[in-house]
């Protein structure tokens, strides 16, 4: 049996970690027993084993290295990021969802993807994705606001009584708008 020099608990001879704490047990190198032929000597004779010999591991403040994932290179993928093209696509999206509120955020995320496009060759390509993203949203929302602003236009002045009205008082009520609306469609 071996003793964990960190918690205490036994464990076989065959662990290589404690099975309480998880901590490395150190390695117990086995003496090979030694034959003692002479029997007269038996109350005088030494023991018929070595005693094991304790091997401490080595201690090392450095990360293992295998073949298949380095934990430094991960670190120092992680610490690289585009934060301009995250912001880009995370305001298109709050552009998209609350146009109502801020109809021309659209303007501002579209800058931020360009930006975030640009910059991300500098970031590995980190945040490439995001950008294109945020252009693309940023993109169809223009589109709709334009669309959006050119058939009020046409509304308001392809109809002679609105027209009228804004040149007289220089501006045009929301309900001679709903009337306009509501002979137009119904």
């Amino acid at each position: 049996m071996s003793i964990c020099p960190s918690c205490g608990a036994q464990n076989s001879d065959n662990d290589k970690f404690c099975t309480s704490c998880g901590s490395r047990l150190p390695v117990v190198e086995q003496a090979a027993p030694v034959a003692n032929d002479d029997a007269s000597n038996v109350l005088n004779a030494e023991p018929a084993y070595e005693a094991p010999k304790v091997v401490e591991p080595q201690v090392t403040n450095e990360a293992p290295k295998n073949d298949y994932f380095d934990v430094n290179d991960y670190q120092e993928e992680t610490k690289k990021s585009n934060g301009i093209a995250v912001a880009g696509f995370v305001t298109s999206l709050v552009s998209l969802f609350f146009c109502c509120g801020c109809g021309f955020l659209w303007i501002v995320s579209l800058i931020l993807s360009i930006v975030g496009c640009v910059k991300s060759k500098a970031a590995a390509g980190k945040g490439k994705g995001l950008a294109i993203a945020g252009i693309i949203i940023s993109g169809i929302q223009a589109i709709a606001v334009i669309a959006y602003f050119g058939f009020c236009t046409y509304l308001t002045f392809s109809n002679p009584e609105l027209v009228s009205e804004y040149e007289k008082t220089g501006s045009i009520s929301p309900d001679s708008i709903e009337s306009i609306l509501d002979e137009e469609f119904g």
